[in-house]
């Protein structure tokens, strides 16, 4: 279902949209294999570490902004 390369489609533009108005029209696929994300597999792996290091900051410094 998926390939081994990512390849951008030809004039599809990169749209950032912030909340609530998230909807994307364009010909890319919802989801993509993690596969061709190595890259993130730090994140993956460490997750909850990264979590509680954002809570151990708000407790001492306060709620990051939503914003």
């Amino acid at each position: 279902m998926f390939n081994d390369q990512f390849s951008w489609p030809e004039g599809e533009k990169i749209v950032y949209l912030r909340p609530p108005k998230e909807e994307y029209n364009g010909k890319l696929h919802s989801f993509y294999s993690p596969d061709l994300f190595p890259e993130l597999e730090p994140l993956k792996v460490n997750w909850k570490g990264i979590r509680d290091e954002v809570r151990e900051f708000e407790r001492k410094n306060g709620v990051l902004s939503k914003h």
